[in-house]
């Protein structure tokens, strides 16, 4: 480019290289990678479109616990790294459900957000304790048990019960409650 003039033309400016792109389409299949009772990870896959100019960059947004804020309104957490595609939230609350979205960023600016992954910063629960028989006969076998009392920072949603066929563990009944009775699948012996 020149500026032109009366007299003529002046000197040419310094080359400035353009590529013709679009904001690149969001990630896409955020899924939980881990989380504990202070942090939740994450990962998501880049988006097939990413508007003709590779993506640099990653914004993650999220509520900071507080379910009723509207999207637009969530906070930026950290940018990360275009190689990680993942991103760990520290400082979390046990208990607290977190809802998170990202956004791709390429030469011509952000990407619409993602879909919102909601996480909760708990782990798996321990083991039932005290699980026995309180009725067995050839048919049926009854059982209970006491839920383990270390807040992990979500109650259990239901117990397998589950029996060793060779060397592998396969679940044979799910129970909401503390207790459950097995007639299906018994063997005498």
């Amino acid at each position: 480019m020149r500026a032109v003039n009366f007299i003529g033309s002046g000197p040419l400016s310094k080359v400035l290289i353009v590529v013709a792109s679009a904001i690149p389409h969001p990630p896409v299949e955020l899924r939980r990678v881990s989380s504990t009772f202070s942090t939740v990870t994450f990962e998501w896959k880049e988006n097939s479109d990413n508007g003709g100019a590779a993506v640099t960059d990653y914004k993650v947004y999220f509520d900071q616990g507080n379910s009723l804020l509207a999207k637009q309104l969530f906070v930026e957490a950290e940018s990360t790294t275009y190689l990680s595609r993942q991103h760990r939230q520290s400082n979390l609350t046990k208990g607290n459900w977190y809802r998170f979205y990202v956004v791709a960023v390429n030469d011509a600016g952000l990407s619409e957000p993602s879909d919102t992954i909601s996480l909760l910063a708990a782990t798996v629960n321990d083991e039932p304790i005290d699980l026995r028989t309180i009725l067995q006969t050839e048919t049926v076998i009854s059982l209970t048990w006491t839920p383990s009392s270390v807040d992990v920072g979500s109650a259990a949603q239901s117990y397998e019960l589950q029996k060793k066929v060779g060397s592998q563990w396969e679940t044979i009944d799910e129970f909401t409650a503390p207790s459950g009775s097995i007639t299906a699948g018994l063997v005498t012996g």
